[in-house]
Formats: C-alpha cells, sequence, structure tokens
C-alpha cells in the first residue's frame, strides 16, 4: 500500500510539475525541507526550469518577487510545510500591493497530523489570507483521470490568475504522505508504473490550457472627455510614478502627448520615463516643497500615468487643490488617487490609451506661456543645485548624483525606499539608454531589498547597481547569500549614515523637547561598519568618502565585474540640512522667475 501512494505521488508531482513549465513557468525558487520532497524531485528533473537554492524562506520569496518584477513572469516558490510557507508572507503582501506575479507551492502535511500535536504541523489553508490572489488546495495526490485533468488545468488556471485580472501572488497547498520519495524500481515492478506513466506522459504531451488576457481600452465617451479637457486646458501636467519595466516603451508616446498638449512631463525616477526630453521635469518633489511652487505651478489639469507619485509634496499640493482640477490617472491595475482629487480612474492599458489619444489631438506642437514657465523652473533647478553638488566630500546628494550616473547602459538600477528613492530624484539624472529602475513601492517596506536585487539581476543577466541605506541592508543581510557571484557585475551601495536618517525629516524630529536619545527609537543607528559582512559573504568591499574616489571605484566595479558592497559614508544629519537648503534656495530663485 505504502508502495502504491508513493508511485501515485510522485507521478501527481511530476505531472504538476510538468504542467507548470508547459504554462510558462521558467524560474523556480527552492529552500530546504522533506515534506516537499516529490516536488523537488520533479522539479529538478524539468529541463525547462532555472532552479534556485535560497536557504531563508523570507530572502527566497523577495528573490522570486525580484526575478518577476525583472521579467514580469511569475517565478515558483517551493518550500516545505509548518512556517516555511508563513515567511512568504511579507513578499505576498508587496505582490498583491505591486502588482507583481508570483506563485507559491507550500508542501503540507496529511489531514490526519493537522490539529493534533504532530510535527510541523499548521493550518496552512489560506494562510495569505486576501493578500493572496488565488488559492488551490490540490489535496493529496489522486490517480483517477478527472484529478489528473484537474491538476494540469490548476496549474494552468494559477499562472493565469498571477497575472489577470490583478496581478499578484497564487497559492498551491499540496498535501503529500510519507514514504515522500518514489519507490525503486524493484519494489513496484515495471507492470505498476506503466499505466500511470502513461496517462501522465499522454497528458504532458498534449497541449495545456493558454489563459488569453484581453487589453483595456477606455470607452469612447470617456475618451472623449479626456481629449476635450486636454485641448480646453493650458495649466496641463503629466505625471507619473513607480512603473514596471515595461513602461519605457511609452517614453515616445509620452513625450509626444506632451509636445501636443504642452504639459510638461513630471516623471519620477522609478517611473521608467526619464529619457530626455525638452519638456520633462525630473525634480518636481522640491519644486511642491515651496511655497512659491505650489503657488504658481498649480495645474488645472493632471494625467496620471499608472502608480501614485512617491512624491509627498505632490500629494499634499493635490489635497490642497481638491475639487479645483480635473485628474484623470490611466492605470491597468487598482484604484491610484490616494489623495482622493480623481476625476476620472482609466481601467485600462496605458500604452494602448496613449495611442487613441494621440490619434485623436492633432498634430502640432503647443507652446504656451505655461510651457515657457516650465523651462524657467527647469534651469532654476539647475541653478540652485550646482553649489549643492560642488566639492569632493561625499554628501546624500552627490552619492545620488554619482550612482544615477554609474549605470551602464542596459543595466539595472534597483532603489532602496526611505530617502534614496527620494534622493535619486532630487539629485540623479536620466539614467544611461536602456536602463531599468527597479523599485519595491507596493507598501514601500525596507523587506528583501538585497533578496529582490540579486533575483532581478539573476534573472535578467543584466549588470545591476542596487541604492540603499544602512537600515535597509542590515534588515536584509540574509540577502546577500543570494547574491550573484559570476555573471554581469552586481553592486551594492549603501549610504552609511548611521540609522534612517529619514525620520529626522518627519514631524516626530521637531516635537517641542525630544531629545536624540529618544529619537533614536526611530533612527536606530547601528554604529557598525560592513566590512566584515562583505568579508563573510565574499563581497569585494570599499568604504569612501570621497566623490572622485567613488565614481573611479563604481567605474572598476562595473569594469572588472563580480560582487561589490561600497560603504559610502555621508555625514549622518546632511539629508535633512541639504533638503532644507535646497527648498530656501529653490524657493527664493522660483519667486524671483515667476513674479
Amino acid at each position: 500500500m505504502k508502495t502504491d501512494h508513493a508511485r501515485i505521488q510522485s507521478e501527481w508531482a511530476r505531472l504538476l510539475i510538468g504542467s507548470l513549465a508547459d504554462a510558462g513557468v521558467r524560474h523556480v525558487v527552492i529552500s530546504p525541507g522533506a515534506r516537499s520532497t516529490p516536488f523537488v524531485l520533479a522539479a529538478a528533473s524539468e529541463s525547462r526550469w532555472v532552479l534556485h537554492d535560497v536557504v531563508d524562506e523570507r530572502c527566497a520569496a523577495f528573490y522570486a518577487l525580484g526575478q518577476a518584477r525583472a521579467t514580469g513572469h511569475p517565478s515558483l516558490l517551493i518550500c516545505t510545510s509548518g512556517t516555511a510557507g508563513a515567511n512568504y508572507f511579507p513578499a505576498v503582501v508587496e505582490a498583491g500591493a505591486s502588482h507583481t506575479p508570483l506563485l507559491i507551492l507550500t508542501a503540507d502535511r496529511p489531514v490526519e497530523l493537522v490539529g493534533c500535536g504532530a510535527n510541523q504541523a499548521i493550518d496552512q489553508l489560506k494562510i495569505f489570507g486576501d493578500h493572496a490572489r488565488g488559492f488551490f488546495d490540490l489535496g493529496l495526490a489522486d490517480e483517477h483521470p478527472a484529478a489528473l485533468r484537474g491538476l494540469r488545468r490548476i496549474a494552468a488556471q494559477a499562472v493565469f490568475t498571477a497575472s489577470w485580472p490583478e496581478p499578484g501572488a497564487v497559492h498551491l497547498n499540496a498535501r503529500a504522505r510519507k514514504p515522500l520519495e518514489p519507490p525503486r524500481q524493484k519494489e513496484q515492478g515495471p507492470e505498476l508504473t506503466s499505466d500511470l506513466q502513461r496517462r501522465v506522459d499522454s497528458l504532458l504531451a498534449g497541449p495545456i490550457a493558454k489563459g488569453c488576457r484581453p487589453v483595456a481600452s477606455p470607452a469612447d465617451l470617456d475618451l472623449d472627455e479626456l481629449i476635450d479637457a486636454c485641448e480646453g486646458t493650458e495649466k496641463g501636467v503629466i505625471v507619473a510614478g513607480p512603473s514596471p519595466l515595461s513602461h519605457a516603451a511609452l517614453v515616445e508616446a509620452v513625450a509626444e502627448l506632451s509636445r501636443r498638449t504642452g504639459f510638461p512631463v513630471l516623471a519620477e525616477s522609478s517611473s521608467q520615463l526619464r529619457r530626455p526630453s525638452g519638456r520633462r521635469l525630473d525634480a518636481f518633489d522640491a519644486i511642491y516643497r515651496t511655497p512659491t511652487g505650489r503657488k504658481a505651478l498649480a495645474p488645472d489639469l493632471v494625467v496620471q500615468i499608472g502608480r501614485v507619485p512617491v512624491s509627498g509634496a505632490w500629494g499634499q499640493a493635490l489635497a490642497l487643490r481638491a475639487g479645483s482640477f480635473n485628474h484623470w490617472v490611466i492605470s491597468p491595475f487598482g484604484w491610484n488617487d490616494s489623495e482622493s482629487t480623481a476625476t476620472a480612474v482609466l481601467a485600462a492599458d496605458p500604452a494602448a490609451t496613449l495611442r487613441r489619444l494621440l490619434r485623436r489631438l492633432e498634430n502640432k506642437e503647443r507652446v504656451t506661456p505655461w510651457t515657457g514657465q516650465w523651462r524657467r523652473v527647469a534651469s532654476a533647478y539647475r541653478r540652485v543645485l550646482d553649489p549643492i553638488l560642488d566639492g569632493d566630500d561625499l554628501s546624500e546628494a552627490k552619492l545620488a548624483r554619482a550612482v544615477s550616473l554609474s549605470v551602464p547602459a542596459g543595466g539595472l538600477l534597483a532603489l532602496g525606499n526611505s530617502l534614496p528613492i527620494r534622493l535619486l530624484d532630487a539629485f540623479g539624472k536620466g539614467p544611461a539608454a536602456g536602463v531599468g529602475v527597479l523599485c519595491q513601492r507596493g507598501v514601500s517596506g525596507i523587506d528583501g531589498l538585497v533578496s529582490g536585487a540579486a533575483g532581478a539581476a539573476e534573472a535578467t543577466g543584466r549588470a545591476t547597481l542596487l541604492y540603499l541605506g544602512d537600515v535597509s541592508l542590515w534588515h536584509d543581510l540574509g540577502g546577500l547569500a543570494t547574491v550573484p557571484r559570476e555573471g554581469p557585475p552586481f553592486v551594492i551601495v549603501v549610504a552609511q549614515n548611521q540609522g534612517g536618517r529619514i525620520f529626522e525629516q518627519l514631524p516626530v524630529a521637531h516635537l517641542p523637547g525630544i531629545s536624540q536619545q529618544t529619537l533614536d527609537h526611530w533612527v536606530t543607528p547601528q554604529h557598525r561598519s560592513f566590512e566584515a559582512v562583505a568579508e563573510g559573504f565574499e563581497l569585494k568591499y570599499r568604504r569612501i568618502d570621497k566623490v572622485d574616489v567613488l565614481r573611479r571605484c563604481l567605474m572598476e566595479a562595473f569594469d572588472i565585474g563580480g560582487a561589490w558592497l561600497i560603504e559610502a559614508v555621508v555625514p549622518p544629519h546632511e539629508a535633512a540640512e541639504t533638503g532644507s537648503r535646497l527648498r530656501m534656495a529653490l524657493d527664493q530663485e522660483l519667486a524671483r522667475i515667476l513674479s
């Protein structure tokens, strides 16, 4: 009886794994454990798959998420039973919030071992709750023809559900009973396996159901209304926040929309739209942090492409004028209107929507006083920025500028949350041709930043620079084990500013009488160097506090390759001080040119 069940279980796993491969899965991230043995054995025999071993399930999940963020296709996670799958939870939450596809296969104990004190057995059914886009309980292996067909259909359905209608994580829970290994041939005999093997082979040789995603496009009446708004408004802006790598294909269409409407493009670094354009302004957060900028550059129409921008100043500027302007959001997933100011949310494919817009708008360059005003603003910002970037002593601003200029063409730039993504917006320049910018802005956590960047680099084979803060790196030290040691360069630049300095820019830092000791509960300075960490993980290490040395080191890293950890030492309180200095100088300059 044991032998017969083991035989069925082995073929069941082979059918599931083969069907997931037929449905398009190519990258599989495995964490070790016994209960997942049938599925790992089947995965190891699947020639179409690239297998990645990551011991820590939390790191593994973000590694897979990074792969999916870079490729646009779901990777598969496989783990054992018990708390192993629970460690996937932060990445599942991020996958749902950022609309990133992900597949999870948790091995589970048979039902007779759940709820009775048996080892490593918990209730795994719908363990991720509403954060998962779908859940499939596969139960125990079953050789019934309908069960085999159903398993293959579920594999296709799971892959499809991870990508549509709203991308996110899909959870497959598969129970396995001992013995977990397939029976030896002499134990079962060829006559016991031939029929089931033939049936599984026949299913795998046939076609698998194809999930066809529709392309959503706005209705004619809605498009007419947006066109009327564009043609009838002078003071409009096109704004873009964090977006997938695929949005790089929108660069020309967005630039053309800007040309025909006269609206400037306010593009954050994570939007994939920071490319040469006469009407593009990158650092709009700094502009809207000034009283003059908020007043003189208040738009009457906002065309938002994709997610809500990171800029807090932009959101505050919208909230202050709620109800006094038109706000159109073009985004295929989610309701991206954090300030509740949207006039309309077009749940449509941005590329298809822009194509239809351009077919209807007059093909003529539109130049208005508003257009000229924004050009003067862009020039003013550059004038204010030059003194801040002068000198060789490393600062947060100079670090961000050096990072933005260092990624080679075709590479990836992965951004940490809190300060790095904001500093790059304020002080960085548009990346080199073909550089993709990755960020983790679904729920904006610092979880798994190293693991996610490593997964993206491994899946794409692209040179990668990860720019993050010291607290974020301490938070994902285990992710350093996933960093690729061979292939294209992988460079980590960590801003060593002794803690989470973004908290010095929040209201809590300005409470009357608050001491530095109390504020450190938020800042959490570590007072440690990363040199020993780099040595332990066999990373090339440099500790740098000069701009010119940093530039040369980055050139060397991308020239000779390998895995690097560059500890960029900057003054602890400098980010807040520079931000204040920038706002004051910029407000004075804007008042001069816009009065």
